[in-house]
């Protein structure tokens, strides 16, 4: 959907609302915005943020629980292994929440232990820690490709 239909480069509270409703975002915590009728750009960045973190942490505890057949609260790191190596919900639905994630790394730690027990918060870290090591990786690379 092209929010900016008049090609001004800005919005009308009401046009960004409606399409940041439809994408699921929710514009409660937008609601003060509408008085004056400007959005200031760094508490927009920060509500998307918040939100994205929240996606995360809701996609992640799903394919958790998918890991967790036997209610342990600490799912075999072979068992996410087996989970993740093959096409299905939990590894389309992690992908979508992790775009940058190197699954494939991933991967290979868990390997080294196949029987230790992950943690939801340990499996957190372990993917936040791999997609800002790939994002520092492609901004280096990048960087190298201008210079």
């Amino acid at each position: 959907m092209e929010l900016d239909t008049s090609g001004r480069g800005s919005l009308p509270f009401a046009t960004l609302r409606r399409g940041l409703e439809l994408h699921g975002f929710p514009c409660l915590e937008l609601a003060e915005i509408q008085t004056s009728g400007a959005v200031a750009y760094e508490d927009f960045l920060e509500e998307v943020g918040n939100f994205q973190n929240n996606m995360q942490d809701s996609a992640l505890w799903a394919v958790f629980c998918s890991f967790d057949t036997e209610g342990r609260s600490k799912p075999a790191a072979g068992a996410i292994v087996t989970e993740l190596s093959q096409p299905g919900k939990s590894r389309e639905l992690l992908m979508a929440s992790f775009p940058q994630l190197p699954l494939d790394s991933v991967l290979f730690d868990f390997k080294k232990d196949p029987k230790a027990g992950v943690d939801y918060e340990s499996l957190y870290a372990t993917l936040q820690k791999a997609s800002a090591d790939k994002a520092a990786a492609d901004f280096c690379s990048s960087r190298r490709k201008l210079s």
